[in-house]
């Protein structure tokens, strides 16, 4: 497919003269309500969409620990496995997910590494790596990750 218009855009704005020297990127989306659209959450957002039709635009989808709460919510586990299987070659990754006990997480431990053993146990049935964020939090991703098998 032809590239985008702000794929192309974003080339020629940064300065860089990379044109077909720019092999590709990841966008990352780590906040289940920007790819989890609609009432239960089974619509794909437009973005999404967007970066699906770049040629040199790959995914990696997933639940940052900030927004632990937004993935135990509604159908948004089951829009990322979906998403992972129908995007397959598109999404690379399963993340940004993991554990953050940083004073700017209001996410309870607990959720959280209910959210992240779900995410890992996802990568694993699809045979796809993890973008982990780990903060402040080491010995309990490695139980989580023990936990499931890792």
């Amino acid at each position: 497919m032809k590239e985008g218009h702000w794929l192309d855009t974003s080339l020629r704005l940064d300065g860089q003269q990379l044109g077909d020297k720019f092999g590709g990127c990841v966008a990352n989306f780590c906040d289940p309500r920007d790819w989890a659209m609609g009432r239960h959450g089974q619509q794909v957002s437009g973005v999404l969409e967007d970066c699906k039709i770049q040629d040199r635009v790959f995914l990696a989808i997933g639940c940052h620990p900030h927004f632990a709460d937004k993935l135990l919510c509604g159908a948004r586990l089951l829009q990322l496995e979906r998403l992972a299987k129908s995007y397959r070659g598109r999404i690379v990754a399963i993340g940004e997910c993991g554990l953050d006990k940083s004073h700017k997480n209001n996410v309870t431990m607990a959720v959280q590494r209910t959210a992240f053993a779900a995410q890992v146990e996802l990568a694993l049935k699809l045979k796809l790596p993890l973008v982990l964020h780990i903060r402040d939090a080491e010995e309990e991703a490695r139980q989580v990750l023990k936990d499931v098998g890792v």
